[in-house]
């Protein structure tokens, strides 16, 4: 299971006037200000929050929420953040991801609890 975060988000920017008007008021004066309208900004944000997950049959589940529920998740679960997950297998031991997944398969039944204990015990030994 993970969670993170997908789509864009950008800056959308309104408003200011044409570079003449500008121009216009700084050598003019105060009669010209009305050309140059207000400049604003607004930040547009069509990211979404989604957790993968395995279901109690093994089927992938994506549940999809409100990317302001992003943050939620990330102070309440942050070991489970997709970058840091994958930051984390990157900097483990390959030996220990390896138990790990070996792990995976027993809880799913693949393997037995002697075939996994087999394993974990040579991939133990190589480990620095």
């Amino acid at each position: 299971m993970y969670f993170t975060r997908i789509g864009d988000m950008y800056t959308n920017i309104r408003g200011g006037g044409t570079d003449l008007a500008i121009i216009r008021s700084a050598i003019e004066g105060e009669k010209d200000r009305d050309r140059i309208k207000e400049i604003k900004t607004e930040v547009i944000d069509k990211r979404t929050t989604i957790i993968k997950l395995l279901d109690d049959n093994g089927n992938k589940k994506i549940i999809k929420f409100k990317s302001s529920d992003y943050d939620v998740f990330f102070r309440l679960i942050p070991e489970k953040e997709k970058s840091l997950l994958q930051d984390r297998e990157v900097n483990i031991d390959p030996n220990i991801n390896a138990i790990y997944k070996l792990d995976k398969l027993r809880k799913e039944g693949v393997l037995t609890e002697e075939e996994f204990s087999l394993k974990k015990g040579e991939l133990l030994g190589k480990i620095n």
